[in-house]
């Protein structure tokens, strides 16, 4: 194949693989728009980096209101916090490279929120300069090869931030398509078959992210009380558990933390 670029001179491949993203160019040049392939979820989301002051070590800690979410997280000791928007929306007209249009988009989503929090957290992601905003969205093709050229990662089945699985399959994915050229002797026709054979179940689990978002963003305040009412549950159950365990045990008095739970 005959690739040419931006700023060098064109050369010859004997195989081009696409590794660009959810967006990927080369998806569109050699198999066509990415509206017959991106699949809309109805949420959008951004991730920043935050201060660290703001966020519970080792806890996420989320706001909601109807159809809008904000939350952050710092894991371990780490000294950096992550801030966190979701918003449930139909499809936007935005463009996906222009980061000052993602800042005003989620800017004015998010302006007068009642929990005093998310005014600091915005802040402080807006000023970032890796802040980064795009569709909860997947993408779903029939093949993810086309002559010598064959797609991987992202660009050939994003599953969206709420699989939690894009490394899992990049990973997987990247190895698959490298074993199987290696398998098959460079016979590219051969490789790209087995390689879509054996890795497409993976991607079709992964796929499949059941009500997580949903249950996150709740359309209505409604919905989130019955969330809340779900997840509750199971918490208080285990405080029971942990109560009575500890009665059997100690006829010392119990904790004021328990007794909160």
């Amino acid at each position: 194949m005959t690739v040419t670029f931006a700023h060098h001179p064109a050369r010859r491949f004997d195989l081009v693989i696409g590794a660009d993203g959810m967006h990927s160019n080369l998806r569109g040049l050699a198999f066509g728009p990415e509206e017959r392939f991106i699949k809309h979820k109805d949420h959008y989301f951004a991730f920043a980096n935050a201060d660290s002051t703001l966020g519970e070590n080792r806890w996420v800690t989320m706001f909601n209101t109807p159809g809008k979410m904000t939350g952050i997280y710092r894991s371990g000791n780490h000294s950096q916090a992550k801030a966190y928007f979701i918003l449930r929306s139909e499809r936007l007209d935005y463009d996906h490279r222009d980061v000052a249009e993602h800042k005003r988009m989620v800017a004015e989503a998010f302006a007068g929120q009642p929990w005093q929090p998310v005014r600091g957290l915005l802040a402080t992601a807006l000023a970032d300069p890796d802040f980064y905003f795009d569709a909860l969205a997947q993408v779903q093709m029939d093949s993810w090869s086309n002559g010598r050229i064959a797609l991987v990662g992202d660009a050939a089945w994003c599953a969206s931030p709420a699989s939690g699985a894009g490394a899992e399959l990049a990973l997987v994915g990247a190895y698959r398509l490298a074993g199987e050229l290696a398998a098959a002797g460079g016979d590219h026709q051969v490789a790209f078959a087995r390689y879509d054979s054996t890795h497409r179940p993976l991607v079709d689990r992964k796929q499949q992210i059941g009500p997580n978002v949903r249950l996150m963003v709740p359309k209505t305040e409604g919905g989130r009380c019955v969330r809340d009412a779900l997840v509750r549950l199971p918490l208080l159950k285990a405080a029971g558990v942990i109560e009575r365990r500890m009665q059997a045990r100690s006829s010392k008095p119990l904790p004021d933390y328990i007794r909160a739970a």
